[in-house]
């Protein structure tokens, strides 16, 4: 998956709502659909352990714990989970001079 959007970008306010932006939106929507189109419609029970490794190119990309609520609440929505509901949550930033920005996950159903 691609970095998704900062948290710093991820709300605005309108009137006296707070409410995603657009990127945060659309962000969402890529998750979902890349998560159905490889393993289809799956649903986890709680409690949930989530693996976060971010690969970038140099030390100037986005904090790594700002850009997890992002990606965490569109794994939680397209999974059907509560994030309340996390036991298990590993950051890690993984510098890779030359090669693109990207995100990989493991998310799992503990016993």
């Amino acid at each position: 998956l691609p970095i998704p959007p900062s948290l710093n970008n991820m709300y605005m306010t309108i009137g006296r709502r707070r409410v995603k932006t657009q990127a945060a939106r659309d962000y969402a929507e890529l998750v979902h659909w890349s998560i159905v189109a490889g393993y289809g419609n799956i649903k986890l029970k709680p409690p949930i352990r989530l693996d976060i490794v971010m690969f970038a190119s140099n030390w100037l990309v986005p904090d790594i714990g700002n850009i997890e609520k992002c990606l965490g609440d569109a794994l939680a929505e397209t999974l059907g989970y509560n994030d309340k509901r996390l036991v298990h949550l590993c950051l890690d930033k993984v510098i890779e001079k030359g090669q693109k920005h990207r995100i990989e996950i493991t998310v799992e159903g503990m016993k």
